[in-house]
């Protein structure tokens, strides 16, 4: 194990070959940090591999030519710029005390959890991170953004993620988004994926549009105050599309944490296919775990508000698999 102390900014750290299971302590900034070369074939002896980068100030750019691997860690007290990783980022950590601009990766970003496991993975802002964008696959991630999150893109899935930001202005998905939570304190503009299946989306304000090329399945949105666009080309099956709700941070439909409003508007629901075990509320409450059921009461103090849907448009049918004791 190397142990580096640098007591003051530090203007670059250049490695041509890997680092593994070195610790670097910066008091000040950090403006450039390289490791490996762009003529690498694929060596995993120049990644950064268990091991700790800790700038107090900010970090300007770091680029790896392969991996961020083996519970590594970058943290700044600051601000970071870009972060570049040629290959994949696999049980490691980002984090920045202010924001980051850029994490960039030409992989994936994963995990070595067993499956039930929460990742390990592990990207953590206390302001705005500008974009993330993977050319693969997200899996078994743990992002904590404090303010917003400009630009969340994949080149392939988004699976079994929990995120939190302030707002999420793009959420653009390639493939399949499975088995994930999104808790947006206050906006999403955009989120759009071919298949979701598994989905909890806990939004406290407004969504602008929720575009899904394929199907639906399992999954739940909560919007607080406002839905502008859910359009859906395949199925919309055993889901729920509450509005008016906040279901709050156990992310469970109808417990103690959930708030409500009497205030709320959908404007468009849109499904190519059909529609099945499924409802779609604007200023109900359940009082359980079914809609439809004699039990359901209003929204908002007293009851009072206006809760209006303005269009549904399902090109297919309409049903309910005739479950006991079920009701959409």
């Amino acid at each position: 194990s190397l142990v580096f102390v640098m007591d003051g900014d530090v203007r670059s750290i250049t490695v041509p070959g890997g680092i593994l299971g070195a610790s670097f302590t910066i008091a000040g900034d950090l403006g450039q940090l390289t490791v490996g070369n762009k003529k690498d074939t694929g060596s995993a002896s120049t990644s950064i591999s268990s091991s700790t980068f800790a700038i107090d100030g900010n970090l300007g750019r770091v680029r790896v030519n392969q991996s961020l691997t083996d519970q590594s860690v970058i943290e700044a007290g600051g601000d970071i710029g870009q972060i570049l990783i040629k290959k994949s980022m696999i049980n490691s950590t980002v984090r920045a005390g202010g924001d980051i601009q850029l994490l960039q990766v030409d992989g994936s970003i994963y995990s070595m959890a067993q499956v039930g496991e929460d990742g390990s993975m592990t990207l953590e802002a206390g302001g705005d991170v500008k974009k993330i964008q993977v050319k693969k696959n997200i899996g078994d991630a743990i992002v904590n953004i404090s303010g917003d999150l400009g630009l969340l893109k994949t080149g392939e899935d988004l699976l079994n993620i929990k995120l939190w930001t302030s707002n999420l202005h793009n959420g653009l998905i390639g493939d399949d988004l499975n088995g994930s939570v999104f808790d947006i304190g206050q906006r999403v503009g955009k989120l759009q994926a071919r298949e979701v299946s598994g989905l909890t989306l806990r939004v406290s304000e407004t969504l602008g549009s929720f575009l899904v090329k394929e199907d639906v399945t399992g999954s739940m949105l909560s919007v607080f105050s406002r839905l502008d666009k859910v359009k859906i080309g395949g199925d919309l099956h055993r889901s729920l599309i509450l509005g008016g709700v906040d279901i709050g941070p156990d992310w469970l439909h109808n417990t103690a944490d959930d708030t409500d409003t009497g205030e709320i508007w959908i404007d468009q629901v849109s499904v190519g296919k059909d529609m099945t075990d499924t409802s779609i509320v604007a200023g109900i409450k359940a009082n359980g775990e079914y809609f439809g059921d004699g039990d359901d009461t209003r929204t908002g103090q007293d009851g009072k508000g206006t809760a209006r849907i303005h269009k549904i448009n399902v090109k297919g049918q309409i049903s309910s698999s005739g479950v006991a004791g079920e009701s959409y």
